[in-house]
């Protein structure tokens, strides 16, 4: 893809102190960037690296765990639009934001968590607001975390990483479930104990390990379950290719990467009834408690065949980085026509 002529300058905030991306927002940042440099005059600014004047925002210090992540974010953001750039940074100070939070659930404790960190947020831009563009990994996620703005445009773009949709031979899959997490409490992973429990089928839990203590209660809780820690990109795909049942713990997640992926090594996707999943998954592969979630992974592993197979790898084409590249960009043309 060539360049484009215009003089449009795109600045993107990492939020994130790992030079790897971990999470799925961490990744989908990686997206955006690949993508967005082909075509435009790109930077990447590292708010972790930025220098903070701690003496003016030294009250802020006193209430925020790591006030760099958002005194950092915002006040580079501000000054980048003040330049004349199209800052994507994941807060309000930017020009245009991807919104693809962490999944909170329905507690209320929760919600004013976060509603405690959006006022820190305006704190630390000083209330200051630049946001043109919002952009929603989900419809569930707009719904919920819209963005009370005027003369602001809102889009739903599902994110990807799937590049294109793998060479996977049916003959390979075996009965094996397969589940891919960040192994982090947020994802509800001791309810595979439930899940499992009296089913004869091999399973993996693949994942980035967040707290050692978390993991070796798993492992306590699901002694017959395969753990592949920090698994490489192989070792996870090899395992696709042979499994026939990707089953999600997570609930009210905004859309993990995962399914789509799973979705295209021919795997049905037993997902929890909320968030992202209950938009674009079909109402068969969706429980609304371990119960069912168990009943559903007997029924789908005793009647997997090939064309349940081939129908789900063609619903994975929807979810690859050809089509969030061909969304991202027609948005911020119309962003760079109107501004």
């Amino acid at each position: 893809m060539e360049k484009s002529n215009s003089n449009l300058k795109i600045a993107l905030i990492k939020w994130f102190p790992n030079e790897n991306p971990v999470t799925g927002g961490e990744k989908v940042f990686n997206d955006i960037y690949y993508i967005l440099k082909n075509k435009y005059d790109v930077s990447i600014f590292d708010c972790h690296k930025f220098k903070i004047d701690r003496f003016k925002h030294k009250n802020l210090y006193f209430l925020i765990s790591k006030p760099i992540e958002i005194i950092a974010r915002n006040r580079l953001s501000l000054k980048l639009v003040k330049l004349g750039y199209i800052v994507y940074s994941g807060s309000c100070a930017g020009n245009f934001e991807y919104v693809q939070p962490p999944p909170p659930g329905p507690s209320k404790l929760n919600k004013f968590y976060f509603l405690f960190l959006k006022f820190l947020d305006w704190l630390s831009r000083a209330g200051k607001n630049n946001l043109r563009i919002v952009v929603y990994a989900s419809n569930y996620t707009k719904r919920k975390y819209k963005i009370n703005k005027k003369d602001i445009k809102e889009y739903v773009v599902y994110p990807s990483t799937i590049e294109k949709i793998p060479d996977v031979d049916f003959s390979l899959k075996e009965n094996i479930i397969v589940t891919v997490s960040r192994i982090h409490p947020d994802k509800k992973l001791e309810k595979l104990a439930e899940i499992l429990g009296g089913l004869n089928f091999k399973h993996y839990l693949i994942g980035f390990e967040y707290n050692r203590n978390y993991t070796d209660k798993l492992k306590n809780l699901l002694p017959n379950s395969e753990f592949i820690i920090n698994a490489t990109e192989e070792q996870k795909n090899n395992i696709l290719k042979r499994a026939k049942i990707f089953l999600n713990t997570s609930e009210y997640d905004t859309f993990p990467l995962t399914i789509p992926e799973a979705l295209s090594y021919g795997l049905v996707p037993i997902a929890h009834n909320s968030g992202g999943p209950a938009e674009y998954l079909q109402k068969d592969f969706l429980y609304n408690n371990n119960k069912e979630a168990k009943e559903k992974v007997k029924i789908f592993m005793e009647n997997y065949n090939f064309d349940l197979f081939t129908k789900i790898r063609n619903e994975a084409k929807k979810f690859t980085l050809k089509e969030f590249e061909k969304n991202l960009i027609d948005i911020i043309e119309e962003f760079n026509k109107n501004k």
